[in-house]
């Protein structure tokens, strides 16, 4: 609705979405399995929208800006090493970040993308994705960011079981998830 830059800070008065965040949604009492399936055949198809958006975006996450901002965060000792998925307690952010060098992928399909895509940031109104919230990760990345931080969330948010990665892949239009992607963006997470 309106941009203001002063003092060096940038400021975007943006509109409310109303509804509430799909963590919220997914945890009600009376979700069944229909229930799940259909929000991430809704979510899959919203996130597609995203990632459909022309990618001329001047804010870049390529893995060459993640892996310089990450090592920046290694050095500086700003990684939560406390809050690291159960897969690598006991490890500290050094050890993520070279295996991350090593496992980094060969490509990168780059989209526009939302840069934290978890359950929290999806706002849910009348059983339908009303939008998007939190932004400001938003850049050019490859969409394995988005899917892998959405997949995740999803997976933790929801106790009811369904068969959601292949609903996920069937709205979201591909044939299989990329398993070393999912697992790279899902560490690479870490130490942000």
């Amino acid at each position: 609705m309106d941009f203001e830059l002063a003092d060096g800070v940038e400021s975007i008065l943006i509109s409310e979405i109303k509804g509430i965040p799909a963590s919220d949604y997914l945890s009600a009492t009376s979700a069944t399995p229909l229930f799940v399936e259909s929000f991430m055949m809704k979510a899959a198809q919203a996130m597609r929208h995203i990632h459909d958006l022309p990618a001329g975006c001047p804010l870049d996450q390529r893995l060459d800006a993640k892996f310089a901002k990450a090592r920046e965060n290694v050095k500086n000792g700003l990684v939560d090493e406390t809050d690291f998925d159960k897969d690598r307690i006991g490890k500290n952010a050094e050890q993520i970040y070279d295996e991350l060098r090593t496992e980094r992928p060969g490509d990168e399909d780059l989209v526009f993308t939302h840069g934290g895509l978890c359950l929290p940031n999806i706002i849910v109104l009348d059983n339908e994705v009303a939008g998007f919230i939190d932004f400001d990760r938003a850049c050019v990345a490859d969409r394995y960011q988005d899917i892998a931080l959405f997949l995740r969330s999803f997976n933790f948010n929801t106790t009811v079981a369904s068969d959601g990665e292949r609903i996920f892949c069937n709205a979201y239009g591909i044939e299989e998830l990329d398993r070393a992607k999912l697992t790279f963006y899902k560490k690479l997470d870490e130490l942000f």
